[in-house]
């Protein structure tokens, strides 16, 4: 179980840095 919720975890940090990074691009974008 333990390894479910670290390769879960792992997923969401993920998911969260690539909306991060999303987020910053589109702001860079609308700046222009």
């Amino acid at each position: 179980m333990a390894y479910v919720k670290a390769y879960l975890g792992k997923e969401i940090m993920q998911r969260q840095a690539e909306f991060k990074w999303g987020n910053n691009f589109l702001q860079h974008l609308s700046m222009i």
